[in-house]
């Protein structure tokens, strides 16, 4: 696991939006079948970040993956409520040229809370 990865505690504020909106009883059913367990992820690399999060390369259940962890400050109600739209519409999408989301991972006691992607081995849409 990458060093900046490992279990980060949530502050208060944060355990408050994370059991608020990423709560079991409140997810919508596509997203209970996709989560995914934090601890079979396996982060190598950092790969780039933008505004909402970093992406990082990594490997679950042997195949590597793309890992978007949101940014500690986008944990808030209003924020996991666009990451609950952005994993619930993406996990209905399939196309041969559109990412495939594999599944999330959260936990309403730390501030991991990321979306594991199909790796895309070819770079990014500007290379």
């Amino acid at each position: 696991m990458h060093a900046d990865l490992e279990k980060e505690k949530a502050t208060d504020a944060e355990l408050e939006a994370l059991k608020g909106e990423l709560d079991e009883a409140k997810l919508p059913a596509i997203m209970k079948k996709a989560k995914i367990n934090w601890d079979d992820i396996e982060i190598d690399a950092r790969l780039g970040a933008g505004s909402f999060g970093e992406v990082f390369k990594g490997r679950y259940q042997g195949t590597t993956v793309a890992v978007k962890k949101l940014l500690r400050a986008k944990l808030t109600i209003h924020d996991l409520q666009d990451f609950k739209k952005e994993a619930e519409l993406t996990m209905g999408l399939r196309h041969p040229n559109i990412v495939q989301m594999i599944g999330g991972a959260w936990s309403p006691d730390d501030a991991n809370v990321c979306l594991v992607l199909e790796f895309c081995e070819r770079g990014t849409l500007t290379d």
